[in-house]
């Protein structure tokens, strides 16, 4: 990351982190990636991608699945970090859209966390 790009100070400090104790703080051992990728000259391909992940998001549950964004890798392939697009193999005129690591979680859960009722008001 560019010194003095918003944001960078974060990315810097998990970078730093993962070389300093070898701990995948990336992807956190996902054992799956789903890339979004477009045409490159699709300006909103990152927001279609969004939108499709927050579907998959809410489809991941019922097949037993866990998801999870995958923010650093978005930040450096939007940023064009070389190493990560070679290794994607990413095709010509093709952009990468967005990132969402998907596996089977760890941990169940059998109780949700309590909550307020919601307070609607129509007017």
């Amino acid at each position: 990351m560019a010194k003095g790009v918003e944001g960078s100070d974060y990315f810097v400090g998990i970078i730093r982190a993962f070389r300093k104790t070898g701990k995948d703080v990336i992807l956190r051992g996902a054992p799956h990636l789903i890339v979004a990728m477009c045409d490159e000259t699709f300006l909103r391909g990152p927001e279609n991608a969004h939108f499709s992940f927050a579907y998959a998001e809410l489809m991941a549950p019922t097949l037993g699945l866990g998801t999870c964004w995958a923010g650093l890798f978005q930040g450096c392939a939007f940023n064009g970090y070389a190493p990560l697009l070679d290794l994607l193999e990413i095709p010509p005129r093709k952009k990468v859209a967005g990132g969402l690591m998907a596996g089977f979680p760890r941990y169940k859960y059998y109780r949700l966390v309590a909550r307020n009722d919601l307070e609607v008001v129509w007017k």
